[in-house]
C-alpha cells in the first residue's frame, strides 16, 4: 500500500505494526486476506501532521496503529 511509511513485524508476540496515512480497517481488510489469519486492530495513535493550523482534524485516519 502507497500510505504506509514503515511496518515493524514482531513474530515473537505475533503482531504488525504500521505507520503511514491509512484506514486502519482497510489494511486489517487486506492483511486478513493475504494471510488467511484473524486480524484485530490493537492500538491506534494519530500523529500531528506539526503544521500551524488551528482546530483541524485530519482526514483519512493515520498514525502508527498494530495490527494483530
Amino acid at each position: 500500500m502507497q500510505e504506509l511509511e514503515s511496518h515493524l513485524i514482531d513474530r515473537k508476540r505475533h503482531r504488525v505494526s504500521v505507520c503511514g496515512a491509512f484506514v486502519p480497517q482497510d489494511v486489517a481488510i487486506k492483511l486478513r486476506k493475504r494471510t488467511n489469519r484473524r486480524v484485530e486492530i490493537l492500538e491506534i495513535k494519530e500523529v500531528d501532521a506539526g503544521g500551524g493550523g488551528g482546530d483541524q482534524s485530519a482526514e483519512g485516519g493515520g498514525g502508527c496503529g498494530q495490527q494483530r
